[in-house]
C-alpha cells in the first residue's frame, strides 16, 4: 500500500497539469472582421435562424446574454469563409472576459452539418 501512495499522487499531479478544452456549439449571429488584426464572431447556442432574423446588433447582443452566447475571436484569415447563420462548434481553453457577454478565444472551429 505504502508503494501504490507515490503512484497516485503522481497521477493526480499529471492528470491536473492537462489543460481543458470547453466546447460550445451554436449559431454565428454576427462576424465582424479587423477587431484589432482579429475576426469576432457572436455565437448563440440553440436558437434557430429564423429568431435572429431582422435583428440589430444590440437586439443580438441581448439574446446572447440572455442564452450563454459569447463572443469568440481567432487570428484574421482563419476560417474566412465563416458565414453569419452557419452552424458551429467553437473549442476553447475555458478562459473568458468578465463582460457580458464573455470574449473567448476561439482554439478550433467546426463546422456542424445540418442534415
Amino acid at each position: 500500500m505504502k508503494k501504490l501512495i507515490p503512484f497516485i499522487l503522481f497521477a493526480f499531479v499529471l492528470g491536473s497539469c492537462g489543460q481543458s478544452t470547453h466546447q460550445q456549439e451554436g449559431i454565428v449571429v454576427q462576424k465582424k472582421d479587423d477587431v484589432n488584426n482579429l475576426t469576432e464572431i457572436l455565437l448563440i447556442p440553440n436558437i434557430s435562424e429564423d429568431e435572429i432574423s431582422n435583428k440589430n446588433a444590440e437586439e443580438l447582443e441581448d439574446i446572447a446574454k440572455n442564452s450563454n452566447g459569447a463572443y469568440y475571436h481567432f487570428p484574421r484569415g482563419e476560417y474566412k469563409n465563416l458565414k453569419v447563420g452557419t452552424k458551429i462548434i467553437v473549442y476553447w481553453d475555458g478562459s473568458q472576459s468578465a463582460s457580458s457577454p464573455p470574449l473567448r478565444t476561439a482554439d478550433k472551429i467546426k463546422e456542424v452539418s445540418t442534415q
